[in-house]
């Protein structure tokens, strides 16, 4: 599983989209943080679906082209690391990103109410989980690892190694994965 580095590069955003996507982010941390009281794993999980949609929605809006992806995301990330500390590395801004794009309809949306957008989020598995997930290209696949992850109770650690050993590619070929499973389960 390969995982972008991402270096600050200046990028060609104006100060004012820049203030205006870093208001929006900003906004939604705030809102979040508000209700540390109530705050859940659900609420991280929509404060970054609603931070790669609000990425997404500047990207398709402004034609971002993909080899100024990392310049745009080093240049957003900068005043939000400094309000708000390191979860805004750039790193961290791709990943929500991706995340939007990998469970595009992951919340139920419940209601409207008083203009805001009141999502569910199916929460079963952690945060840490999800970002390992977001890199599994087969969506067969990655639903097979995030059952698997939730009904045998895998870390986040084991979940990653189980991706590493291709255990769903092994599984469908096999032709007694009884014996696949038995063989994984003592190594672990």
């Amino acid at each position: 599983m390969g995982r972008r580095r991402y270096v600050t590069v200046p990028f060609p955003l104006s100060p004012i989209e820049t203030k205006g996507l870093y208001t929006k982010i900003s906004s939604l941390f705030q809102q979040t943080q508000e209700h540390t009281f109530q705050k859940s794993n659900s609420r991280v999980f929509i404060l970054y679906w609603k931070i790669g949609r609000i990425i997404a929605e500047y990207i398709y809006t402004n034609n971002i082209k993909d080899e100024d992806y990392q310049k745009f995301l080093s240049q957003l990330s900068e005043p939000l690391i400094k309000k708000f500390g390191k979860d805004f590395k750039p790193f961290t801004l791709a990943e929500c990103y991706k995340f939007h794009f990998t469970y595009p309809s992951f919340f139920k949306q419940k209601a409207q109410h008083k203009n805001t957008e009141v999502l569910q989020f199916p929460a079963v598995l952690s945060w840490d989980h999800y970002r390992i997930l977001i890199y599994v290209g087969c969506p067969e696949a990655r639903n097979f690892y995030e059952n698997k992850a939730y009904n045998s109770n895998w870390s986040s650690d084991s979940l990653e190694q189980f991706i590493n050993s291709h255990l769903f590619e092994r599984l469908s070929i096999s032709e007694n994965k009884e014996s696949v499973l038995r063989a994984v389960q003592q190594r672990r």
